[in-house]
């Protein structure tokens, strides 16, 4: 799918001490150059990555 998306819209408590699906994807889409929007889920804070493209 990411190779398909222009951006990637993420929902992440930004726990880095966890390996998961969710952080291995984010940080594939980083690579790949794109756009990111973090969403906590508990604070319902959003902030917005810019793609380096």
């Amino acid at each position: 799918m990411v190779d398909h998306a222009d951006c990637l819209r993420e929902v992440c408590d930004n726990d880095c001490s966890i390996r998961s699906g969710t952080r291995m994807t984010a940080n594939y889409v980083r690579k790949r150059g794109l756009s990111i929007v973090l969403i906590h889920p508990n604070k319902a804070t959003i902030l917005k990555e810019k793609s380096e493209r």
